[in-house]
């Protein structure tokens, strides 16, 4: 085989190798991503200063979150995403209080309880003064049950006005947020 021959074929070695790898990487992308990772944006005011929401009025758009779909031993402060046939789409929220936890909210004072102790909130826009008067506390949650609540409290829609979500309407915890640009980073318990 001369030297040009040998060249030639190197190259076309050389190029189905690159061909193949980013295939694969590509195809394992697309898997992690299907299976594993998925992504959210943030619709509207309720998780506001921690998160800003989607304005459809002011044309503003929401952060972008990824979130793991494998997770099911959430914990009080963990961000999640929430599909409840209570709400029309996929909600962001924070974990508050998880099963075998019992929860009540003072609305006059705007403290939030769980197992009768004050919790910590330095993630919230303001204390606690709205709720719903069919929810009776305190209320003890059961197996599979959690008790999530939006940060901007008296703007959010969440289990003080339709009950406990459940293991099965929590599609995941949310671990980073990719946009806006400058705000790029994981998310944690904040």
């Amino acid at each position: 085989m001369s030297e040009n021959e040998k060249k030639k074929t190197s190259f076309a070695e050389e190029l189905i190798d690159w061909i193949e790898t980013l295939f694969f990487s590509f195809l394992t992308v697309v898997l992690l991503f299907t299976f594993v990772f998925r992504t959210s944006e943030v619709i509207g005011p309720s998780m506001y200063p921690t998160f800003v929401g989607r304005d459809e009025t002011t044309g503003q758009t929401g952060d972008m979150l990824i979130y793991l779909s494998c997770v099911n031993n959430y914990k009080n402060g963990d961000v999640v995403v929430v599909d409840s046939i209570a709400f029309n789409e996929p909600i962001i929220k924070r974990v508050i209080a998880v099963p075998g936890q019992t929860i009540s909210v003072d609305y006059e004072s705007g403290a939030v309880y769980v197992d009768g102790v004050e919790i910590d909130e330095p993630y919230i826009n303001e204390r606690t003064y709205t709720g719903s008067s069919y929810i009776e506390y305190p209320i003890t949650l059961k197996e599979g049950e959690y008790f999530v609540m939006g940060d901007n409290r008296n703007r959010s829609t969440d289990s003080r006005f339709v009950g406990p979500v459940t293991d099965e309407e929590i599609f995941g915890k949310v671990i980073f947020r990719y946009a806006p640009i400058d705000k790029i980073g994981v998310v944690g318990n904040e």
